[in-house]
């Protein structure tokens, strides 16, 4: 599976091998999934801050509020996580630059 940071870095060379490989992949897609888990996590973190801060305090009404909240958040960055994992499955190795590109076997160059 390929690394989340390097599409992140590199969205045209991965759009570029998805063409090349015909996958069905769709870069665009997994960014978006990517920015929407990304944007749960700090939404989880920023309520387990909070949690900590009124478990300082305890304030016992506060802490149960917040662990339903969490809870929701937790439950909505899981299914963010795993939709991201299952585009990036569709995700091909990305070819290295001298490999030519070919419909099939036919394509490939003898070297040795």
């Amino acid at each position: 599976m390929i690394d989340i940071k390097f599409l992140r870095e590199n969205p045209q060379r991965v759009k570029d091998a998805c063409k090349a490989k015909k996958s069905a992949a769709d870069v665009d897609v997994i960014l978006e999934l990517d920015a929407v888990k990304r944007k749960k996590a700090v939404e989880v973190e920023e309520i387990n801050r909070q949690a900590n801060e009124a478990a300082k305090a305890r304030d016992v009404a506060r802490g149960k509020e917040l662990k339903k909240r969490h809870a929701g958040a937790q439950q909505e960055l899981d299914e963010a996580e795993s939709k991201l994992i299952e585009e990036l499955k569709k995700v091909p190795n990305i070819p290295s630059e001298d490999t030519p590109v070919g419909p099939d076997e036919s394509g490939n160059v003898v070297l040795r």
